[in-house]
């Protein structure tokens, strides 16, 4: 209830701080669940704070699926929020060895969970990523080992 309450306040409304309230206690009533902690992350990438953005999507990446089945949404928890957290990463002025930590972690993670047609937005956001690490003139990302396909 407190999900779709954010999303009305979000999308309908437009009151950023009701949204971000709703997801809050979402997040507190039922924090095993990955919702509403990528969707701070999603608002802050969106209104272009990508640290906060950093903050709630790393906490999204690092949650398993709830073994309860009712009311879950398998992209989020199989490609989507690795996605999101190397798009936020990819905003930021300039990347520090954590970010880039973070950048190499969730794309593992995408390359495995991922479906081929989901991959192809995440490896350019990787790429996008590596582009800001060598144009910072720092050592180029060692290689990501892919999945066999």
């Amino acid at each position: 209830a407190y999900l779709k309450s954010a999303e009305i306040c979000e999308r309908y409304i437009q009151d950023f701080d009701c949204a971000r309230n709703m997801w809050l206690k979402a997040l507190r009533m039922d924090p095993a669940r990955a919702d509403a902690s990528f969707y701070l992350g999603q608002h802050y990438r969106l209104i272009k704070r990508p640290r906060q953005a950093i903050q709630w999507l790393t906490l999204a990446s690092s949650l398993k699926m709830p073994s309860r089945f009712y009311h879950q949404w398998p992209e989020l928890y199989s490609c989507l929020r690795h996605s999101e957290l190397l798009n936020a990463i990819a905003m930021l002025p300039s990347l520090r060895p954590q970010h880039m930590q973070l950048a190499s972690a969730a794309y593992a993670k995408a390359s495995v969970d991922c479906s081929r047609e989901e991959l192809k937005p995440v490896e350019q956001m990787w790429k996008a990523v590596q582009r800001k690490q060598v144009f910072e003139g720092k050592p180029p990302i060692p290689k990501v080992r892919r999945r066999l396909m």
